[in-house]
Order: C-alpha cells, then sequence, then structure tokens
C-alpha cells in the first residue's frame, strides 16, 4: 500500500518519502531509496515496477572529525539535536559519541584521542588521513562475518580482519562486537565493514533516545561501475555516482529539518 507511503514486502515495512511519484517509471533507472525499515536497502527498477529488497542492514555511518567537542556542537546547532557521549576504544586511540538514526542505525562522531598511544600500523578508519569532519565509512550489521570477509578481501586483500572488541558505555555497561577491521587507509573508503553485535546483550541504538532519523544517503567514485560490481557480493545492488575522489553523503532530518553531511 503507498497511500500512507509505506509498502509492505514479504513482511518488511518500507518507508517512501511523501513526495515519492504515483508512478515508478517517473523515476530513473537504479534509482535507489533508503527509507525502508530497519534501513533495509530498497532499489526500484523502472523496467520491473516492484520492490526489490535488499537482505543486507545498515549498522552505522562514520563520521570522522578532528575535534569531538567541536563537531558535536556543530551537529546540534545544524540538526535541533546533539550526539550522546558515547566511549573510548583504547585499543584503537579513539572515542567518539553517538547520534540515533532509528531502527537499529546510528551516525558515529569519532575522534582521536590526543592522550593515547596510537597503533603501530595507524589509526582506524583513516583518522590519521582526516583534516576535516567527513563521512568515511558505513557499516552493515552482519550474522556472517566470514562470509563477509571473502568478499571485502576479494576487493582488497588488506581488508577484513575479523577483531573482537568492546568497550564500557557511560553508564558502566559493556558493549562488545566482532567486527571486519576498517584500515588506517584511505581516507573515505566505499567498501563497507560489518559488524556482529551478537556477543552483546544490546545494541547501542537500544540506550539512546531518538530525535533525528536517517533519511537517505548517496555514494560517489571515480569508478563507480567498478565499485558498485565489489559491493554487489555484500547483497548492495545501489546506484554510485561518478565523481573526483570517493565521497559518502548522508541525509539526516532533525528538529531543523534535513541536513546533507
Amino acid at each position: 500500500m503507498i497511500g500512507n507511503r509505506h509498502y509492505s514486502v514479504g513482511g518488511n515495512i518500507c518507508y517512501l518519502p511523501a513526495d515519492f511519484p504515483p508512478k515508478f517509471a517517473e523515476r530513473q533507472p537504479n534509482w535507489s531509496d533508503l527509507h525502508c525499515r530497519n534501513l533495509l536497502i530498497l532499489v526500484i527498477l523502472p523496467a520491473r515496477p516492484n520492490f526489490l529488497v535488499m537482505s543486507r542492514q545498515i549498522d552505522h555511518f562514520v563520521y570522522a572529525v578532528t575535534n569531538l567537542e567541536a563537531a558535536c556542537e556543530a551537529l546540534e546547532k545544524e540538526l535541533g539535536v546533539a550526539p550522546v557521549e558515547g566511549g573510548v576504544h583504547p585499543d584503537q586511540g579513539t572515542r567518539n559519541a553517538l547520534l540515533n538514526l532509528g531502527e537499529g542505525a546510528y551516525l558515529e562522531v569519532i575522534a582521536k584521542m590526543e592522550d593515547a598511544q596510537q597503533p603501530a600500523g595507524g589509526t582506524w578508519m583513516g583518522m590519521d588521513l582526516v583534516t576535516y569532519p567527513q563521512l568515511n565509512r558505513w557499516c552493515l550489521k552482519s550474522d556472517q562475518l566470514e562470509v563477509d570477509q571473502q568478499i571485502v578481501q576479494a576487493y582488497h586483500p588488506g581488508h577484513g580482519q575479523i577483531i573482537e572488541g568492546s568497550r564500557m558505555t557511560p553508564d558502566g555497561e559493556r558493549l562488545s562486537w566482532r567486527m571486519l577491521l576498517p584500515l588506517p587507509y584511505p581516507t573515505v573508503e566505499l567498501m563497507p565493514f560489518a559488524v556482529d553485535w551478537s556477543t552483546s546483550s544490546f545494541h547501542p541504538t537500544d540506550r539512546m533516545p531518538q530525535h533525528a532519523r536517517f533519511y537517505g544517503f548517496e555514494l560517489w567514485h571515480p569508478a563507480p561501475q567498478t565499485m558498485r560490481a565489489a559491493i554487489h557480493g555484500l547483497g548492495l545492488n545501489m546506484k554510485i555516482h561518478k565523481g573526483a575522489a570517493p565521497k559518502i553523503r548522508l541525509t539526516i532530518e532533525g528538529p531543523n529539518g534535513k541536513v546533507k553531511l
């Protein structure tokens, strides 16, 4: 049913934007919309006027910054809601703040800790290369890390080391996870990494208020077809724009309206 801007596909309720056209053919080929419960990736193909739901869920987007407090203040001014304190990653030399985007997804605002010993091989998430606030990574939920590892290592052999991690929340609870380790390079990486939260009794968003929501995101790459083929193995079938450099753009809707990062 489209009348109330949602559509049921195999039990998944997929939400459509208010301006969604009544005729699918009015959209451009491979137009992607990401307004979908649990942030399943929804791809609409005009050649086949039905909905194809990819089987992957977005866990979070990484917003890498040089000053955590300043970045959080700027986000609060733009969005009308502030990220909440997250915690520290002692083994990686970083700390974060989180913004709940709804349906089990969040924005991770991450910065290096000046007084921490940095990893010998460089700081994950490209943090040693970041000179201004920017989205530079994104992450999928996974219950099959070993399978995902093979896919990302086919793209780049250096990707995909499986590690276990944990951190304490401000309330004294321990979050734990298994994940494909993001590399210290490049600055922006379009190949998503993946995380498995099954070793934790809760997800980060379970303990966060929600005053903003995920609205959509876009990717750019100098070789879009090559990049699109690379991520296709992860169950993602989405358009990637051609651009001079890799770029991730996220749209968030908060109390002050829609903001693009």
